[in-house]
């Protein structure tokens, strides 16, 4: 008798066939009719080594052992049973959640306010969640893999003309469900793992033991940085650059500007927030004065000279730029000038990109939604609020027309009248009219002063007002050692169009804020972005003096010497055309001690250069400075920030998408095979079958040895295959070779 068995599938189904009898009345039940997928072996079925041939014929042997077999045995589990139903769930699961977990980990998405401590799932929570998740796939795909490895060996057992199955490969199972056993078992491993099904279970093996660490790996979300994202941001505006009204009413903190403003009304409500308004102007220059006097210069290159810094709302920080560094080289302007002179511009971030952060509308998580440990980073595409001092020699001669008390020489002329006289006169011109661009040429009037200023003190200016128009600056007058020499400083405030505005947020740190000016290959620098291009680089301001007389009445400036602010401004003027390396220069000081103004100058007013939200206002329609307009503005900038993210962190965590796809590619598989092969048949690789066909298998020479120490490598590649007895029924193991 041919005792070969093919290695191909069988289809099995538990309707008995009418016996072939050659042994008189013995019923010989037959384990299948059904046709295999692949072809039409038939399983071999024995009464006393009887097998059942396609034709209905049966191939004798000598008799078997007779055995008390279980009553309705069957090899065939239902088409719809439990078993059946649940392995396909358990597969469909196993191969659609691993699919689902290598996309999100080459996909690397971003969680956004879907984790975080203030909406959707915390992290915690999300982290935990994903443990989980990942745990059931690495137990599903091993009990999917088993259930398809034991379907595998038996179908092979059970097949005609098979070269059976060994020990070693029945003991593949246990390398995914106990991978310790190839270190205990390594016999196994020698033989098993040269065949197709022992380096595919080593692959599950790997897969499996390694799939929650790729999981926490690739897959588990983490705080991370995103790439820059172009993005337009909305921004609030609810008044203009340097309104004081309306910084005075921020201040005060009352909800609305006012529309309709009577005499009474106004008097009472202006008086509020001017007070309001110098006392945080004095507030915060006052800090920002002593924190710049805490910084020595560490040399006299402008680059490396110590720049300041001002504050909003106290706990944001916001580095000053220097700017045009062209026109502030001591030793160049006085080759130009004859003369000393002082000038130092400096430009600030706009305020407005810390509240455009804060938009909800824009989507940026702070670190507040995220237990304070998250952070984002803007690069804004905006105006610069910006500030010039320039402070220019003099002596007294060349400031007689410009001093009330010199001028008049005695007589008794008030000062409102010799004013208005020098306005229709006109002044004389002087030697700085070129310095500071005075004159008709540049329809911009000289400033004048009601006395001299005593030594190192400073004296303001008492003109405000021409034709109905505000000065564009206002300037201070310094008095130098017995009266020798004078120092006459220009301040004056426009929005630059040379800068972008850099936000950096991190945790609990300080946010920081800082100008990024001058850099020509800035993509963010706002005039690469401004639709409607500014005629001049600079924008001026005209309502920024009025904010400048408030703050010069917060600090006090025209105090006498022995005060706070004299002696420390006043004694800062050039002696000689060069930056002192180890202090400030007066220009220098000054245009420090006033960031506060450009600061609260440009909270809640446009980010533009342009006003676009209505007819362009009268500089002096009170009425409507004291209007919220109540808008908002966009603009482009980069934002990257920190979001909970899956993905790795590290470069070589890539290694563990292998684990991930191997896992996929495992239980995509395994599904295939349980839908080719729908109808399932009993695992005899399972322990508890195993040990029925033991025990009710007759013993044979192949294995003799083994049941003190355990199977040898003899014992383990001894091809099996499983029979029926024809007289019982029953299921046994018996080698292939017989």
């Amino acid at each position: 008798m041919d005792r070969s068995h093919d290695a191909g599938s069988i289809g099995l189904n538990d309707m008995s066939i009418p016996p072939h009898n050659t042994y008189g009345d013995s019923e010989i039940n037959a384990l299948t009719e059904r046709q295999d997928s692949v072809n039409t072996s038939f399983i071999s079925i024995e009464a006393g080594r009887t097998s059942i041939n396609s034709d209905g014929s049966l191939d004798d042997d000598e008799p078997s052992t007779p055995h008390t077999p279980p009553p309705n045995n069957k090899v065939l589990r239902p088409t719809f049973g439990a078993g059946t139903v649940i392995l396909l769930i358990l597969a469909f699961y196993s191969t659609v959640m691993s699919g689902l977990w290598l996309a999100v980990a080459i996909l690397q998405p971003r969680w956004g306010f879907s984790i975080s401590t203030t909406r959707g799932l915390s992290p915690s929570n999300a982290t935990t969640l994903a443990a989980l998740i990942s745990k059931t796939i690495e137990l599903v795909s091993a009990a999917v893999f088993v259930a398809c490895l034991g379907q595998i060996l038996t179908r092979r057992a059970v097949a005609r003309k098979t070269t059976g199955v060994t020990l070693a490969e029945i003991t593949i199972r246990n390398w995914v469900i106990q991978p310790g056993t190839i270190l205990t078992h390594f016999g196994t491993l020698l033989i098993a793992g040269q065949t197709l099904l022992g380096v595919l279970s080593l692959i599950a093996l790997m897969a499996t033991m390694l799939y929650t660490t790729a999981s926490e790996a690739l897959v588990s979300p983490k705080l991370k940085y995103g790439a820059w994202e172009d993005r337009e941001l909305t921004v609030p505006v609810h008044s203009y650059y340097a309104s004081f009204f309306y910084a005075g009413r921020r201040c005060n903190g009352d909800v609305e500007l006012q529309s309709d403003v009577t005499d009474d009304k106004e008097d009472k409500t202006v008086v509020a927030w001017g007070q309001c308004l110098r006392s945080e102007l004095g507030y915060i220059s006052s800090r920002d004065y002593f924190t710049f006097n805490s910084v020595k210069p560490t040399g006299n290159e402008l680059i490396r000279r110590s720049l300041g810094i001002t504050h909003l709302h106290d706990n944001i920080t916001l580095e000053a730029t220097r700017t045009d560094l062209e026109y502030s080289d001591p030793v160049k302007l006085f080759r130009r000038w004859g003369r000393l002179v002082d000038n130092s511009t400096l430009s600030i971030p706009h305020p407005s990109v810390w509240e455009a952060s804060q938009v909800a509308s824009n989507g940026i998580l702070q670190p507040a939604d995220l237990s304070n440990t998250g952070g984002f980073s803007i690069k804004a595409s905006v105006v610069s609020p910006t500030i010039n001092t320039m402070c220019v020699e003099m002596n007294k001669d060349e400031l007689i027309d410009l001093v009330y008390e010199a001028s008049t020489s005695g007589e008794k002329e008030s000062f409102d009248n010799w004013y208005n006289r020098k306005i229709s006169e006109g002044f004389n011109a002087t030697d700085v009219d070129e310095i500071f661009r005075w004159g008709s040429d540049y329809d911009r009037l000289r400033p004048v002063f009601r006395s001299y200023p005593q030594d190192y003190a400073a004296v303001y200016q008492s003109s405000v007002v021409n034709d109905g128009e505000p000065h564009d600056a206002r300037y201070l007058l310094f008095g130098g050692l017995n009266n020798t020499s004078y120092t006459l400083c220009e301040m004056r405030s426009w929005l630059s169009t040379d800068c972008s505005t850099h936000l950096n947020v991190s945790g609990i740190r300080q946010p920081v804020m800082r100008a990024h000016c001058g850099d020509e290959q800035d993509s963010y620098r706002y005039q690469k972005h401004s639709l409607v291009a500014p005629s001049d680089d600079n924008v001026g301001c005209m309502l920024w003096p009025l904010m400048f007389d408030d703050w010069q009445e917060a600090v006090g400036i025209q105090r006498k010497p022995e005060d706070l602010f004299s002696p420390t401004v006043g004694d800062k003027a050039l002696l000689k055309p060069e930056l002192p390396p180890d202090s400030s220069t007066m220009a220098e000081t000054l245009s420090v001690y006033a960031l506060s103004t450009l600061t609260l100058s440009a909270l809640g007013t446009p980010v533009r250069h342009t006003w676009d939200h209505g007819s362009e206002p009268p500089e002096y329609a009170k009425k409507s400075y004291l209007y919220d307009f109540n808008t908002t503005e966009t603009f482009h900038a980069a934002v990257t920030s920190q979001e909970y993210t899956s993905g790795h962190i590290e470069k070589w965590q890539r290694l563990f998408y292998a684990v991930l796809v191997l896992t996929f590619g495992i239980n995509l598989l395994c599904l295939v095979y349980l839908i080719i092969h729908f109808k399932l048949i009993n695992d005899f690789t399972e322990p508890q079958n195993l040990f029925a066909l033991a025990v009710h298998s007759p013993s044979c020479s192949e294995m003799t040895g083994s049941s003190i120490h355990g199977p040898e490598k003899r014992h383990l590649v001894v091809p099996w295959r499983i029979s029926q007895s024809l007289d019982e029924g029953e299921y046994y193991f018996e080698s292939v070779g017989k």
